[in-house]
């Protein structure tokens, strides 16, 4: 099990034994966390805006990613494991390349971003905006062409 707290500490637990098997200090409050099972990568964005993926293997911050001006709403890391998508109340959705370590596109919206998800096979992207009952659906143009880097 991992727990992430206001305190900045992302914490290991090994279930049974009700122990800490490890820690990761972010240095700032936790606010949304994802888990990528078959990766083994743990999504977290904190209050200082950033995002980090941090390897549960072996518990170490491997990425950071930075560019949102208010707090991170949601989270979404795509199937294959390939890219985190962030979004924002700055009214922002910013996709980044996981093995490059980039931003490979941002998105500009009217209202703030209150939701991402990914379809299960990666090829549509999911957003709900504040003010909105609705639900928008984005075609994944990454699944089906070439992204430069």
């Amino acid at each position: 099990m991992i727990s992430g707290g206001y305190d900045g500490e992302i914490l290991f637990w090994d279930f049974e034994k009700k122990v800490v098997k490890g820690r990761v200090s972010l240095e700032s409050p936790v606010n949304q966390m994802v888990l990528h099972r078959e990766g083994g990568l743990l999504v977290v964005s904190a209050d200082d805006l950033r995002v980090r993926l941090i390897d549960i293997s072996n518990r170490k911050i491997v990425r950071c990613f930075e560019g949102h001006t208010n707090r991170v709403t949601d989270l979404a890391i795509s199937p294959d494991g390939r890219w985190v998508v962030s979004v924002s109340s700055d009214c922002t959705m910013m996709v980044f390349d996981i093995p490059s370590a980039s931003l490979i596109d941002w998105l500009k919206f009217e209202q703030a971003v209150t939701g991402v998800a990914f379809s299960p096979s990666g090829d549509f992207v999911c957003t709900s905006l504040a003010g909105s009952v609705g639900v928008f659906l984005w075609s994944n143009r990454g699944h089906f062409e070439g992204v430069f880097l």
